[in-house]
């Protein structure tokens, strides 16, 4: 709802809080941008519904806005105390920065390819950056990524972290709900119980892993990811690739498509600063854009990024005339 209504020019301004892409997500689909800070910055006393501390490290509470300017100031204020621990007023030089960058997660298991508009979109931001840099961009293959919606699943996994299943915080621990009885009658408005709930039930008790041998293999991709991100990305460098292999689709339709979420979720995991930029909108006037990753606490260099890409592409466009 957040990502629609500024996109509307129903609000200037939102905050978005993202465990799996729930910034990033909304922001693409809706052609706005949005920003999930680095591990650590913004506090997320108050959230709701409340969250153990073991997974408190992969929630990111942030700023989701229509202008690229205004992601500084708010998240400045966000961060409260914490902001110390960024370099938000560090000046930053285009031309010296190294794009390094992905054109899709290398071929994930399961995830779509990645649609026209959406390869459109990083080319063009490659081809900007090839002009205005120093250092041409560089193209990378990291492995790792096309094992990122495993990777995040199994980080996140109530039965791995040793927290409370969805499951019992939905039902209750005694509750004695036939789960595929409410499957079905979700899907039809039948529920108590919304679809999406459900569905999520349905696949930490039967597709998540049951202990942490199962998730041991991807914890291994997961501290690989880190090493290679922390090799690769150093003061004057940054990230990019899609936000999302495909713009937006119709209403639950990506319930079906969860392994898309790798493209923005494995980030929650390594605790990186990551940011949606919209660039302009594909042939069926859907928004599309890019992703932007920095290193640790390098924010700085993600916004300074963002609000290039604006310069360049014009950032947010607007679904039509506004009366008033």
């Amino acid at each position: 709802g957040e990502g629609a209504l500024l996109a509307s020019a129903g609000s200037v301004i939102g905050v978005g809080n993202d465990i799996g892409g729930s910034i990033r997500m909304p922001s693409f689909f809706n052609g706005v941008f949005g920003h999930k800070p680095s591990r650590g910055i913004v506090p997320n006393r108050g959230h709701f519904p409340p969250t153990e501390q073991v997974l408190q490290q992969f929630i990111g509470t942030g700023p989701m806005c229509r202008y690229a300017t205004d992601l500084k100031a708010m998240l400045k204020v966000m961060a409260g105390p914490n902001i110390n621990l960024l370099q938000l007023d560090k000046k930053v030089s285009i031309n010296n920065l190294k794009i390094f960058y992905m054109e899709d997660d290398g071929e994930g298991n399961f995830t779509l390819p990645i649609a026209p508009g959406v390869k459109e979109a990083v080319e063009k931001v490659i081809s900007h950056f090839r002009k205005v840099c120093d250092v041409p961009p560089q193209r990378v293959q990291i492995k790792g990524l096309r094992h990122g919606f495993k990777v995040w699943a199994h980080a996140v996994s109530a039965k791995v972290a040793n927290v409370a299943t969805v499951e019992s915080r939905v039902f209750g621990d005694d509750c004695n709900v036939n789960i595929w009885k409410e499957f079905f009658f979700s899907i039809f408005g039948w529920s108590d119980y919304s679809f999406p709930v459900v569905a999520t039930v349905l696949v930490e008790k039967y597709l998540a892993p049951r202990d942490k041998t199962v998730a041991e293999p991807f914890i291994r991709i997961q501290r690989q990811l880190e090493k290679d991100f922390q090799n690769l990305l150093q003061d004057d460098c940054i990230f990019i690739m899609p936000t999302m292999p495909e713009p937006a689709a119709y209403h639950y339709a990506n319930l079906l498509r969860a392994q898309n979420c790798g493209y923005v979720a494995v980030f929650n995991v390594l605790g990186l600063p990551a940011t949606n930029c919209p660039v302009g909108l594909d042939d069926n006037g859907l928004p599309v854009g890019v992703q932007v990753i920095g290193g640790l606490r390098n924010d700085h260099l993600n916004l300074a990024v963002a609000r290039e890409i604006e310069r360049e592409f014009g950032g947010w466009v607007c679904p039509g005339p506004i009366v008033g």
